[in-house]
Formats: structure tokens, C-alpha cells, sequence
């Protein structure tokens, strides 16, 4: 049984002046006995918030049972969003390129959730702390399915119970063969830039359309954003006077949102 310890932490921010939770003064949970069960991870992000170019725009807890603590790391692990395969839908081709996990939030079902010295739960890895769910952290570092946090405290926390996802992010995608839409949706855990890489020609017209959350701003190949992020503009069409790598932006700067739009070339 781990001795009792107690961190506060009040006022602390995350990444990107995020106002992160507070580190709850509780007890200790005890150790679980045997292999834990997995855990099922629920989401509940805040809206968005979009803005004119190219600005960055912008969980009910329940107490453990004494008879049965609750795991810090479950026998099915979260998979880290990096090992991902690539994503296609009937009209969509979506390669990643690159993804980097900065925020997680806590979403335990059975918290509060240890924060310890160590990425284990070896008995050199003593609880440092405890956090509620809904708490934001700052990812530093990730290994052997723990993240590594700064804030609202330091130490390491089972992937298995925080939500999380690919803050910053960039995606070749791709227009099936004779289709000429594409559907996006992803969300935000927080702060971060979601980019979609278009590859498409000079004399097409492009049309963007808002499904869900603010509607994307634009980059030309030459890295001019020719439209802005908005909240109240459901739709922007335009056609294209030069050829290349189109970027389609997402951004989210508070604690992050749902989001899903089509892009469509003629």
C-alpha cells in the first residue's frame, strides 16, 4: 500500500494558456491486486471557436469503490495516435505525415486517476499526486503507453485513462478515383493545428463546407491564406488561380472541439 501523499495545485496553465484542472487532495487509491480491465474512454470536448485569418481559434466523475481500486494501466492500452494506419473513407484517401500529442484530459472511470514517479506500477513507482477527471495536462513525453506531464503537476499517468489525440497534425489527403469530394472530421483535445495537404490544379473551384464546428481557413501553395477560420460563415467557394499543395487549417487555442466538413473541386 503506497503511503498517503498531498500536491495542490491551483492556477497552473497548460500549453497555449490553457487553464489546466486542479490536482485533487485525495488519498491515495490502492494498488490493484491482480491485471486490470480495460477502460472505455469517453468524450466530451467544448466548442470551437473560429477567427479571421490566420488566427488560432479556439466530465462527471464518480468515486472509487473502497472493495475495488481502481488500475493505472489496463491490459488493452490506449493506441497512441502515431501508429494509426492511414484513413479512407469511400471518396477519401488520408495519409498521415505527422502527429504530435502536447494535451491530454483525464477521463477515468474509476477516479480520481494516480499521477506517479515513474511510467509503472512497480513499487519503486510511488503516487505522487492525484487528478480529477476533466483535468487538462501538458504532455511532455510519452513511453510505454504513460505520458509524461508538467502541468497541473509532474509526474506520469496511465494512457489508459486520459483522452487524447494528435494536437498538432498534418495529412496528405487524397480524392478517391472519380470522386471529386472529400470528407474530413478529427477533434481537438485541447490546443493545436490540424493541416490537410490538397494537391489540386490551377482553374478548379474549390468549395469548402462547414458540417460541424468553424469552417477551415485556406493556404495556396505559396503559403498565403486566401481565407480565414469562421464561426459564422458556413461555406466558401473560389476558384483557383494557380496550381499546387493546398493547406486546409483547423486551429484550436482553449480546450478543443469536434469538427467535420466536405471540400469539393469542379
Amino acid at each position: 500500500m503506497a503511503s498517503k501523499s498531498t500536491l495542490v495545485a491551483a492556477g497552473l496553465t497548460g500549453v497555449a494558456a490553457v487553464t489546466v484542472g486542479t490536482l485533487a487532495l485525495v488519498q491515495p487509491k490502492p494498488e490493484p491486486s491482480s491485471t486490470p480491465s480495460p477502460t472505455s474512454l469517453q468524450s466530451t470536448p467544448a466548442s470551437g471557436n473560429g477567427s479571421m485569418v490566420p488566427t488560432l481559434s479556439p466530465s462527471p466523475s464518480s468515486s472509487a469503490s473502497a472493495s475495488t481500486p481502481a488500475p493505472d494501466s489496463p491490459a488493452n492500452p490506449t493506441v497512441p495516435p502515431s501508429s494509426v494506419p492511414p484513413r479512407s473513407t469511400e471518396a477519401t484517401i488520408r495519409q498521415l505525415e505527422s502527429c504530435k500529442v502536447t494535451m491530454a484530459k483525464v477521463n477515468d472511470p474509476n477516479p480520481p486517476s494516480n499521477l506517479r514517479s515513474q511510467p509503472n506500477t512497480d513499487t519503486s513507482s510511488t503516487i505522487v499526486g492525484q487528478l480529477k477527471n476533466g483535468t487538462f495536462l501538458t504532455v511532455v513525453e510519452e513511453k510505454n503507453n504513460w505520458f509524461r506531464i508538467s502541468t497541473p503537476a509532474k509526474g506520469w499517468i496511465s494512457k489508459s485513462v486520459v483522452q487524447s489525440g494528435c494536437n498538432e497534425k498534418t495529412e496528405q489527403v487524397s480524392f478517391a478515383k472519380g470522386s471529386t469530394r472529400a470528407e474530413i472530421s478529427d477533434e481537438f483535445i485541447g490546443s493545436g493545428s490540424h493541416v490537410y495537404r490538397f494537391q489540386l490544379a490551377q482553374g478548379q473551384t474549390l468549395t469548402i463546407t462547414s458540417q460541424k464546428g468553424p469552417l477551415p481557413a485556406v493556404a495556396d501553395p505559396n503559403g498565403k491564406f486566401i481565407t480565414g477560420m469562421e464561426d459564422q460563415q458556413t461555406a466558401w467557394s473560389q476558384k483557383l488561380t494557380i496550381g499546387g499543395d493546398y493547406q486546409i487549417v483547423m486551429d484550436s487555442n482553449f480546450k478543443g472541439y469536434k469538427y467535420r466538413f466536405r471540400v469539393e473541386v469542379q
